[in-house]
């Protein structure tokens, strides 16, 4: 589905993606047989199909997540010294520690 806002300047393709829930993450009675998840997707590419739309996305989205985890839990976002090679230093060396923590997670 394609639309446009009053303030774009061009249309934007719309994609909606519906996926199965689990019957585990159902917690009442339904009345249909099956509950879905909705998804909606904003985009200006119209080259892609909708299936890789979706997939780009997710792991656009995933992608985000790593990042906020990490300045939120690793504190990488904040500036401790005033030299821009020394922070780098520590941002790769805490880059890597999470990086380690996120493997012995998956390993678990």
């Amino acid at each position: 589905m394609f639309t446009k806002l009053d303030k774009w300047k061009e249309n934007r393709r719309i994609v909606v993606s519906r996926v199965r829930k689990e019957i585990s993450e159902t917690n009442q009675l339904t009345l249909f047989d099956q509950e879905y998840r909705y998804f909606f997707f904003v985009t200006n590419d119209e080259s892609l199909t909708s299936e890789k739309v979706v997939l780009f996305y997710e792991e656009r989205g995933n992608c985000e997540n790593y990042i906020k985890k990490s300045k939120y839990d690793m504190n990488v976002g904040i500036l401790i010294l005033h030299s821009f090679w020394a922070n780098e230093a520590i941002f790769q060396l805490t880059m890597m520690t999470y990086n380690i923590f996120c493997y012995l997670r998956c390993l678990i």
